[in-house]
């Protein structure tokens, strides 16, 4: 099976037919805009068209794989290059026409054609869809003032809680960080920051204060929030109380018992906020094992000892 690229239309009228930089005074008129509407819609059908087609006929799986994912980088860059063209910007205009520009309605017709295709192959063949890919930047434009607006509410009401605060910094500055406008938000990132803020404002509603900071880290265990900074916080909590206790046993009863209790937790399917690293759950069950081992360790030293005397 042939690679080919469906976009080389499209491409051409975006980049170099709709280029206000190259159209010249009054030709952006109603002709030409419904000429151009009508080969942009009709692109986008044929496109449509020809994904479903690559999926029936046989082919190297690894080729498909390739195919979607040339054309979905594709995509993204056509659609920021629509939304450069858009002059002025409110999260609520960029897919509403208004009546002021002629010009500026139609370059929002046509930002709608690559993010439609867009989320055609994320319906379609999630199987193929990159989610390590950016978003278009028209897309965190819109919704990145709602997202920073409900991450700014949970925070406020985790503070009025009997939290650890030191933990509320841990989990909400890096998450905000995902929203700078100078860094490229992906697609999985934006699927972790929608889920994470969906647990934040369900814990928020239904928690309970007697027991909130164990409720909260199995909240983080769930949404695997495996960030290296939380792990050594929750590994220093433990140790903490683990050193408390008076012998070498006593601290093996409770290393056994965390080690239990976090094997039990469920952690949600799919979701990770550091893809590279090993999940929080994983993190900190490695190092309880490895501390049962160096306590059993010593533990034998000493009735070895107690032995020999």
């Amino acid at each position: 099976m042939a690679l080919e690229n469906e976009l080389k239309v499209l491409e051409h009228l975006i980049i170099v037919t709709l280029n206000p930089a190259k159209l010249k005074p009054g030709k952006l008129n109603n002709t030409f805009i419904s000429e151009c509407r009508v080969l942009a819609n009709t692109e986008k059908e044929r496109i449509k068209n020809q994904f479903a087609s690559v999926i029936f006929n046989p082919g190297s799986e690894s080729l498909i794989e390739i195919y979607f994912r040339h054309h979905q980088t594709s995509l993204v860059k056509l659609s920021d290059t629509v939304f450069k063209y858009l002059q002025q910007k409110t999260e609520d205009s960029i897919y509403r026409v208004t009546n002021k520009s002629l010009a500026i309605n139609f370059y929002k017709e046509i930002l709608m054609v690559p993010e439609e295709l867009l989320q055609f192959i994320a319906d379609n063949y999630p199987g193929y869809f990159n989610s390590a890919i950016k978003i278009p930047d028209a897309q965190k434009w819109k919704l990145e003032p709602e997202i920073k607006s409900n991450l700014k509410q949970a925070r406020a009401a985790l503070l009025k809680t009997d939290l650890n605060k030191k933990v509320i910094d841990i989990i909400c500055e890096p998450i905000e960080a995902l929203l700078s406008a100078t860094i490229e938000t992906t697609y999985r990132e934006l699927a972790y920051l929608k889920a994470f803020i969906n647990g934040l404002q369900h814990f928020i509603v239904s928690q309970n204060s007697s027991n909130i900071n164990e409720q909260f880290n199995h909240l983080l265990l769930y949404l695997n929030y495996n960030k290296l900074r939380l792990f050594n916080f929750y590994i220093q909590e433990l140790k903490e109380s683990g050193d408390h206790l008076n012998s070498v046993n006593d601290q093996i009863d409770f290393y056994s018992l965390q080690l239990k209790l976090i094997n039990q937790l469920p952690v949600k399917p799919g979701l990770i906020y550091k893809p590279g690293l090993p999940s929080l759950k994983e993190q900190i069950g490695n190092w309880i094992c490895e501390e049962l081992y160096y306590l059993e360790k010593k533990a034998e030293a000493y009735f070895s000892g107690c032995d020999a005397t």
